[in-house]
C-alpha cells in the first residue's frame, strides 16, 4: 500500500506528538499549531491522505479550518478532535463529513483512520475517472471536454489546464461552454460537485 501524507493541526505538543507517532507508521506527517498555519500547510499540497484538526485552536475554530478543507478537498478523510466535544460541534463535523474523536485519541481508532485514508487514497482516483467517464458518455462529451472536466474534478486550476493542453484561452472557454450546454449546468464548479457527490456516495 502506498504511504500516505497526513496533516495534524493542533497546538497541544503532547497530543500532536502522540497522534504523529501513530500516523507516522502509515506515511509522512506534517504538523501545524494554529488555524493560519494549518491553512498554509493544507494549501502547500494538492492532496492529503488524511487530516486531524483540533476543534479549539489559538487563532480560531477547527471547524472553520475543516470548512476550508472541504472547499479544496471535498473527499479528504478528516478527524475533528477535542477534549470537550459539544453536540453542536459533533453535528457540524458530521455535516462536513468528518469523524469526531475526544482526546486523548485512542490508538486503535487513529490506526483505523489511517488505514481507511490509505484505502481511499488508492480507490478514489479510480472512482473519479469512472464517474467522469460515465457522465461524459451520458452527455456525449468530446474527449477534449472529458479531459477538461476530469482536470477540474481533480482540483487543477484553469491556467494549468490551459497550459497543459496547449490551447488558447478562447478555445478553452469554447470547450467549457460546450460542457455546460451539454450537461445543462451553470458552472464547472457545480458539475465538479455533482461528480464528487456521486463518488462519495459510491464509497
Amino acid at each position: 500500500m502506498q504511504p500516505g501524507c497526513f496533516l495534524v493541526i493542533d497546538d497541544d505538543p503532547i497530543a500532536t506528538g502522540s497522534i504523529s507517532r501513530v500516523l507516522g507508521r502509515f506515511g509522512a506527517v506534517t504538523t501545524a499549531a494554529s488555524a493560519a498555519e494549518g491553512r498554509a500547510r493544507m494549501s502547500a499540497r494538492p492532496a492529503w491522505s488524511g487530516l486531524v484538526i483540533d476543534l479549539w485552536l489559538p487563532d480560531g475554530s477547527g471547524l472553520d479550518v475543516l470548512a476550508c478543507l472541504r472547499e479544496r478537498m471535498p473527499l479528504a478523510p478528516a478527524i475533528l478532535l477535542s477534549g470537550d466535544m459539544a453536540p453542536e460541534a459533533v453535528n457540524a463535523a458530521f455535516a462536513l463529513d468528518a469523524r469526531c474523536l475526544c482526546k486523548p485519541c485512542p490508538t486503535e481508532l487513529l490506526r483505523q483512520f489511517a488505514l481507511d485514508a490509505l484505502t481511499a487514497q488508492r480507490e478514489i482516483p479510480v472512482r473519479i475517472v469512472k464517474a467522469v467517464s460515465d457522465l461524459a458518455t451520458r452527455h456525449a462529451l468530446t474527449p477534449a471536454q472529458t479531459e477538461i472536466l476530469l482536470s477540474v474534478v481533480r482540483g487543477i486550476d484553469r491556467a494549468s489546464i490551459v497550459a497543459s493542453r496547449h490551447v488558447s484561452a478562447n478555445t478553452h472557454k469554447t470547450q467549457v461552454r460546450g460542457i455546460l450546454r451539454k450537461t445543462r449546468t451553470l458552472s464547472l464548479g457545480e458539475l465538479r460537485d455533482r461528480v464528487l457527490r456521486s463518488v462519495a456516495g459510491a464509497a
